[in-house]
């Protein structure tokens, strides 16, 4: 039933979307670029596609830390810098690296005394993964930005680090609720789990099982 009630509210926003300036006109607008760099960078995307700001970079307009800027400016949220720091989170914080890949973020601080938790990304900020990760989490999720090459080379390092962990399972091949229900309750019973949360975000199903020794975290295609 609880599986059921989050596929028929997957496209319910539960924070608004907050009215955005194109990227475009928000790195015109800080003085990165001119009208004219603006002009070039959008008739190529017409011709080419691609996002604005990578193609800025690669027609040398702007860089990286520039374009991050604009996406600050554009979303309103600030901007993180990684350079020389190793995250370090509770493993109760951890956020599955299928959906780390995504949505390109990484929980990059958790403040234990506020129970909060930074979670920086590299492209856009999908209001809705923010409101599940706070279900699924229980805690307060504030998201930044990070700059291409922080979320790279961090992404790089959390990727090595879970490789070794056996606490995650990833069904690519889609499945009906029921056969997800019997699968999540079979992994519920191996592992004892004592309770269970879930949540729904991109094609979907989250589901944080945690029992005396172990927590698991299964993503179910649907």
């Amino acid at each position: 039933m609880r599986f059921a009630q989050l596929y028929a509210h997957r496209d319910y926003y539960p924070l608004p979307r907050k009215p955005r300036m194109p990227l475009g006109l928000s790195a015109l607008s800080l003085g990165h670029i001119t009208p004219e760099q603006l002009h070039a960078a959008l008739q190529y995307q017409q011709e080419h596609g691609g996002r604005i700001g990578e193609i800025l970079v690669g027609l040398g307009f702007e860089n990286q830390a520039q374009v991050t800027a604009a996406l600050s400016a554009q979303w309103g949220y600030p901007v993180l810098s990684l350079h020389g720091r190793e995250l370090a989170l509770d493993p109760m914080q951890r956020i599955p690296m299928r959906l780390v890949e995504i949505y390109s973020m990484l929980p990059v601080h958790f403040v234990a005394r506020t129970n909060k938790l930074v979670v920086g990304f590299a492209q856009m900020v999908e209001h809705r993964i923010l409101a599940t990760i706070e279900t699924m989490l229980r805690c307060t999720v504030i998201p930044c930005f990070l700059t291409p090459d922080d979320f790279e080379s961090h992404y790089r390092a959390l990727q090595t680090a879970t490789a070794v962990m056996d606490d995650e399972v990833v069904f690519e091949q889609r499945a009906t609720l029921q056969e997800i229900a019997r699968t999540t309750r079979s992994y519920a019973w191996q592992i004892g789990a004592n309770s269970a949360r879930f949540g729904m975000c991109s094609e979907y199903l989250w589901s944080r099982l945690e029992g005396p020794r172990v927590s698991l975290d299964i993503l179910s295609k649907i």
